[in-house]
């Protein structure tokens, strides 16, 4: 029996990359408007991506600032440095010639490196049959492996394994899989996206209490334990936010913390970054600037090891340059600290 695989929605449009103004080198020729099918893989060499219905988000694959790496990652297609989430931030691609994503016969994406037909990542889901899925990058930037036929059985999901960001509407609680509590890591640095020293995560102990952890192991801020009524508070405090903690009508242990925004059309996101700190990034269209509307803690002098050993916090707070070294010290690595890495401390 032959079958025939098509892409849905497909809309070819070549792009000019904005490279040397921008500190992410992207690739920019789209394949479709949203999904992926079986029919086509996503290919380095050909600069392709995926953007969401809407155009709010774009998936392809990119290389941090200078680095010559290699990474599948969404962003907002507007903002193309801005990168909310990343497949394989710990192994990246090294063949820009032959990097490519694609949907397995058994339904998984698979994201394959050179010739090696071994993946480098994937879904790795089990499925009953072939060829049932297709990816779809929603206008949320929640990257979806759904049914082809049903497009409301979900098998796999982007906001279900985030990376350092959080968007709106995405669940931040307890893997479905490992039972974990989930987190959110920081980049290592401005050029590699792999897990760096800073995390949040809700405490496992099950209260609706967030942490800010260094190294997964010194704990550096709590938040207070979050309920309904101060939730509540919180949201009408808020310029732009609605918080919520929500309880699965399926699963009534599955429990997460979950945000909107009041207009729809706000872009903005929660991020950790390498700093140490979380915070509340919104897009001010009428200045055109990334403000941070809210950071914990609120001083870099507050995070835990910021500036390694024998390195001390700047004062007033400078996020592009934060530490510098004692007299009589210097940068034990220049080239990390210059990438504002400063966990290896000075000697």
């Amino acid at each position: 029996m032959e079958v025939n695989f098509v892409i849905r929605k497909v809309r070819f449009h070549a792009c000019v990359p904005s490279w040397e103004a921008s500190k992410v080198q992207r690739a920019c020729f789209s394949i479709a408007a949203d999904t992926l099918s079986p029919a086509h893989s996503l290919s380095h060499s050909k600069r392709e991506t995926i953007v969401s219905k809407g155009g709010t988000f774009e998936l392809g694959f990119f290389k941090p600032g200078t680095s010559s790496k290699i990474y599948l990652g969404i962003w907002y297609k507007r903002f193309h440095e801005e990168i909310v989430w990343v497949a394989n931030r710990e192994n990246p691609l090294s063949h820009p010639s032959s990097s490519r994503l694609e949907l397995s016969e058994n339904g998984n994406l698979l994201l394959f490196d050179g010739s090696s037909e071994i993946p480098i990542w994937s879904t790795n889901l089990t499925f009953p049959q072939s060829n049932i899925t297709e990816a779809v990058l929603g206008d949320d930037g929640n990257f979806v492996l759904t049914g082809r036929s049903n497009t409301s059985s979900i098998f796999w999901e982007s906001f279900d394994h985030p990376t350092d960001t959080l968007l709106p509407g995405a669940k931040l609680g307890v893997d479905k899989v490992t039972g974990k509590p989930q987190q959110l890591i920081s980049w290592k640095n401005s050029q590699d996206p792999s897990p760096g020293v800073f995390s949040l995560g809700l405490n496992p102990n099950g209260t609706n209490q967030f942490f800010l952890e260094w190294n997964r192991s010194q704990i550096y801020l709590r938040s207070e334990v979050l309920n309904e009524t101060s939730l509540r508070s919180h949201s009408e405090k808020s310029m732009f936010f609605n918080f919520s903690f929500v309880t699965s009508k399926i699963n009534e242990s599955e429990r997460y913390f979950t945000y909107s925004f009041r207009n729809p059309s706000t872009l903005g996101r929660y991020r950790i970054d390498q700093t140490g700190q979380f915070r509340a990034l919104v897009w001010l269209p009428g200045v055109s600037v990334w403000n941070t509307f809210w950071s914990a803690p609120t001083n870099l002098s507050d995070v835990y090891a910021l500036c390694g050993a024998f390195g001390v916090v700047q004062y007033p707070d400078n996020f592009s340059n934060p530490c510098e070294c004692l007299k009589g010290f210097k940068p034990f690595s220049m080239e990390d600290t210059r990438l504002n890495d400063w966990s290896g401390g000075c000697m």
